[in-house]
């Protein structure tokens, strides 16, 4: 027979709940947070369905007779859906988190908040607090500490990865067959970087390189050591839809294999989305049968492992800017290890001891992410591919060059001559300048004497072929490009 128990208020009903039902001890076990409902479960913030909350409530009321209070005081409640309505309702009150929180934080501390959140590394046994990477503190795991992430392996200081080590070292050999310490340092660093939500540092990562290279084995690792419910894997065009922030949300990487952008692509919206990712930016999120949300940030760094270099229209850079870029110059095509993965899975624990040691320079102030050469001629070709005008500088130009000048005329018809070989369209008069002063800040436009005439010139920049004193003149150059046209509409195949 089941016992009775007077019905006095909805929030009376609700405080009910969450005492018996959704704590331990006085932590509260259950928050509504941004329109959505989170349960802690021994370590971890995870997020309620409704309809499960629904459910617990509806078993926990069946247990009891609600017998009304005050009007029809003594008659029995009926609990119909639209009770369970106001239930969830008074429940959501009770156990509401302000939407302008950060993820992750401490709550429910008062005046007692926690180390820095963006110093809290979460492991299966332990919080470990990272304010000092060489001397770590361990912590016990609390519902006060608000995170969607842990990692799904134990803390171990003194776990090795002797093997992780070797095929690193072999991964990072170039042509030559030479180690390159510098690839493995950056390897190291942005490991570092995924394991805590700062994202100062406002990079993401393109593993660049053949198939059969060790790119997925890497991407594969990284989602082991981070944990495959910390992760997400997107396409990259679905970044640029309307929904493409969604899978983000909470997740501390994000991880694209097998990068492609197709013609059907919105290159400009995935652009878009991930300079606005890597650059904190605040974010409204749209969400798929639930309300939108606006953060202040999506604490994501972004990992793209492609077979080719993206082709991003980026005419200023800035995307080339904010990007990192790893090598992978030897394919193993034909001579794969099967169980390779396997056995690095098994170094888990301590892959993650090898990314904490990077962490005291990762957090230094004046910290640059290490860039091997290999990687530098990478990023500048990657910056070309988006950037006609910036190809153009870097192969025709002398910039910056104080004491250099070019007549104007004679700079956009050398530039003009430049797009043509690379069978990219000219650029507008409006767009030259926004380019000039993007990409070549340091270049002024003055009156200067060339070759004995005062002549509207731009400063600080010289075009390699051509200086004052050689007698090539603007237009002989238009003679140039205009014979190169010619010649390549007579050779251009007729089209039935």
């Amino acid at each position: 027979m089941r016992k009775e128990r007077p019905m006095l208020s909805w929030i009376d009903f609700a405080r009910a709940f969450v005492e018996e039902q959704m704590s331990l001890g006085k932590n509260r076990l259950l928050i509504h947070y941004n329109s959505v409902w989170y349960r802690y479960l021994k370590t971890v913030w995870i997020e309620m369905p409704a309809p499960d909350l629904r459910a617990k409530i509806r078993l926990w009321t069946d247990k009891y007779v609600w017998i009304k209070t005050g009007r029809g005081e003594g008659d029995p409640y009926i609990m119909t859906e639209r009770a369970i309505d106001e239930a969830m309702d008074a429940i959501a009150a009770l156990s509401n988190l302000p939407a302008n929180t950060p993820m992750p934080s401490w709550i429910n501390t008062k005046n007692t908040a926690g180390p820095a959140p963006d110093r809290i590394l979460s492991f299966a046994n332990m919080l470990l607090d990272l304010s000092d990477p060489k001397h770590p503190c361990t912590l016990k795991h609390t519902p006060k500490w608000f995170s969607l992430n842990t990692l799904p392996y134990d803390y171990d200081p003194k776990a090795k990865c002797p093997y992780w080590l070797k095929i690193t070292k072999e991964w990072s050999k170039d042509k030559s067959g030479i180690p390159n310490t510098d690839w493995v340092l950056l390897l190291q660093e942005w490991f570092a970087y995924n394991l805590l939500p700062d994202t100062s540092r406002q990079k993401f990562m393109q593993y660049y390189g053949p198939r059969r290279a060790g790119k997925g084995t890497v991407l594969r690792i990284q989602q082991a050591m981070l944990g495959r419910n910390n992760c997400c894997s997107p396409t990259l065009s679905s970044l640029g839809g309307t929904f493409g922030y969604e899978t983000a949300y909470g997740k501390l990487a994000m991880l694209v294999s097998d990068a492609h952008l197709g013609y059907g692509s919105d290159k400009i919206m995935v652009m878009e989305a991930i300079a606005r990712i890597v650059g904190e930016d605040p974010i409204d999120i749209n969400r798929k049968y639930k309300p939108p949300i606006s953060v202040p940030k999506l604490a994501t760094r972004i990992t793209v492992a492609v077979n080719e270099l993206l082709k991003f229209p980026d005419p200023t850079g800035k995307t080339a800017a904010r990007m990192l870029m790893l090598h992978f110059a030897n394919s193993y095509y034909g001579k794969e290890d099967a169980h390779l993965t396997q056995n690095l899975l098994a170094e888990l624990p301590g892959i993650c001891n090898w990314a904490i040691q990077a962490l005291p320079s990762l957090q230094s102030p004046t910290f640059r992410f290490t860039e091997p050469a290999s990687s530098k001629k990478l990023l500048q070709e990657f910056e070309e591919l988006g950037s006609p005008f910036t190809s153009f500088v870097n192969h025709c130009c002398v910039y910056p060059d104080l004491g250099g000048k070019v007549p104007i005329r004679l700079f956009k018809t050398a530039a003009s001559r430049h797009f043509f070989k690379l069978g990219k369209q000219e650029i507008l008069p409006r767009e030259f300048k926004e380019y000039m002063r993007t990409i070549c800040p340091q270049v002024r436009p003055a009156l200067k004497y060339w070759q004995g005439k005062l002549t509207r010139c731009f400063t600080g920049i010289s075009l390699e072929s051509v200086r004052e004193d050689t007698d090539r003149k603007i237009d002989s150059l238009k003679a140039i490009l205009s014979k190169e046209k010619s010649s390549a509409h007579k050779t251009k195949p007729k089209t039935s």
